[in-house]
């Protein structure tokens, strides 16, 4: 502790040595001296002065003051300073720190921090015709205030960490007593209690270091910015990882089929939501194989391909000088170099860049001679395909590419042979304790009803069992 007022604001002026934006406010009261410490922007500067400064002006007598700064202050976010680390903890929060001097040291934290972040928008991930248009935001406190609106049962709990040594940032994770599964559960608490990260910046950088396979090319955790769809999961039992500064919620665990259901299913009609499902499927399979079939079907098993589809192939590729397999791999690099380009040149001309770059270099290449149409046509479908499953679009890419070796390697055999490896890699992934490939590893009956078919009837609000 500190012995008086000069000691406190010397010690709290070497921690914040070099720093423009810190304020140490100095207060001659009757009979007392009082300072009021805060950050520049971090702490709200309207709540300060309505609520500290100008009651403790007002304030005539302090002759009495022992320490009891909430019949003071029009706060009721306070709570007892502690040592200079606390303080400084406490400061880079956004919080205020009010020290007081009569027969002793008095200090208080109050809460103060501003926000400045966005307001509640649509989501820019998750979009859906039907539903909410909420999405999370930055604040951690109010998004847990926003899951707190729809969840409304004294049953949702939520515990506090602070990773990165240097960022000290709050991760929450968030469950619903008696929903969530305890063995879940307790692998979160050890798995955040056990790393230690220099720097966290969002959610992202939470993913990264609580996931299990460090190597594994597949999540270990979902993400979404739907609150709707966050809420839904902690009813199903999942637990949620709320990172700030981060609009993207972390849910676990996470199972391999999740990634073609959508919350839209569940508000659409049965059929129609079971037949769009189905077509995800196809669309994830079309965006990993489709370049190693035709690969495969032209180049090695021409006679397995109609005769009249086969000619015309061939008619188109008569005159390109270079082999199937370079082909296929010259376009599919092209159109992943394509895409990157699209993502990070600025909003304003990276989707006209991608579309006409795409045109341009498909066309200039069938006249150069370069690759046939065939060709761009089974990159093209394949790279749509691909974001039909958004959550897997760069795992596909990758075995995308992997397949297409292989059916190079080794035909038909080399691309069953990689199917069965991720198959069985899939098969002993493990998400927070639950098997990756539930319910088809191990097999559940009732769960494969969800995972074929969309029933709203029996799926929305029902617990899950993913033991």
């Amino acid at each position: 502790m500190f012995e008086n007022m000069n000691s406190f604001r010397q010690s709290m002026q070497s921690i914040f040595a070099d720093c423009p934006d810190y304020i140490c406010r100095q207060m001659s009261l009757c009979s007392a001296d009082a300072v009021v410490l805060t950050i520049r922007e971090l702490a709200d500067k309207e709540y300060i002065a309505d609520s500290v400064i100008r009651p403790m002006l007002e304030k005539n007598d302090w002759s009495g003051f022992r320490g009891d700064f909430c019949a003071v202050l029009r706060s009721s976010k306070i709570a007892e300073g502690g040592n200079a680390d606390d303080i400084a903890s406490a400061l880079i929060s956004g919080s205020a720190v009010v020290a007081v001097m009569t027969d002793r040291l008095y200090i208080a934290v109050i809460s103060a921090d501003s926000y400045f972040g966005r307001s509640v928008s649509e989501p820019s991930t998750d979009v859906t015709v039907k539903g909410s248009k909420s999405a999370f935001v930055e604040d951690i406190e109010k998004n847990i205030a926003m899951l707190r609106k729809i969840v409304r049962t004294p049953k949702l709990k939520y515990i506090d960490y602070t990773l990165g040594s240097e960022t000290e940032t709050r991760v929450s994770l968030m469950y619903i007593e008696g929903r969530a599964d305890m063995r879940t559960l307790e692998r979160a608490k050890k798995m955040l209690l056990s790393v230690s990260p220099t720097v966290i910046t969002d959610s992202a950088s939470v993913e990264l270091i609580t996931k299990e396979r460090r190597w594994g090319i597949f999540p270990s955790t979902g993400s979404t910015e739907k609150i709707e769809k966050a809420a839904s999961l902690l009813v199903a039992g999942r637990c949620l990882l709320i990172c700030d500064g981060s609009p993207f919620v972390l849910t676990l665990p996470y199972v391999f089929i999740e990634a073609f259901q959508s919350s839209e299913d569940y508000v659409r009609t049965p059929y129609y939501a079971t037949f769009v499902r189905f077509l995800r499927f196809f669309a994830f399979l079309l965006a990993l194989y489709l370049p190693a079939l035709c690969l495969i079907l032209v180049e090695y098993h021409p006679d397995a391909l109609p005769s009249d589809v086969y000619g015309v192939i061939d008619r188109l590729r008569a005159d390109i000088p270079i082999s199937l397999f370079d082909e296929l791999l010259i376009m599919l690099v092209m159109f992943e170099v394509i895409r990157e380009v699209g993502l990070r040149m600025p909003r304003s001309v990276g989707d006209a860049v991608g579309i006409v770059g795409s045109i341009i270099i498909g066309d200039a290449a069938t006249k150069a001679g370069i690759a046939s149409t065939t060709v761009i046509l089974v990159v093209a479908v394949s790279a749509v395909c691909n974001f039909v499953v958004p959550m897997f679009s760069n795992q596909t890419v990758l075995l995308r590419f992997l397949f297409l070796f292989f059916a190079a390697a080794w035909d038909f055999y080399g691309l069953i042979g990689g199917s069965v490896l991720l198959f069985i890699l899939l098969c002993t992934k493990r998400s927070y304790g639950v098997w990756y490939m539930k319910p088809i590893m191990p097999f559940s009956a009732s769960g494969m009803l969800d995972f074929l078919i969309t029933i709203p009837q029996i799926t929305v609000g029902k617990k899950e069992n993913l033991r």
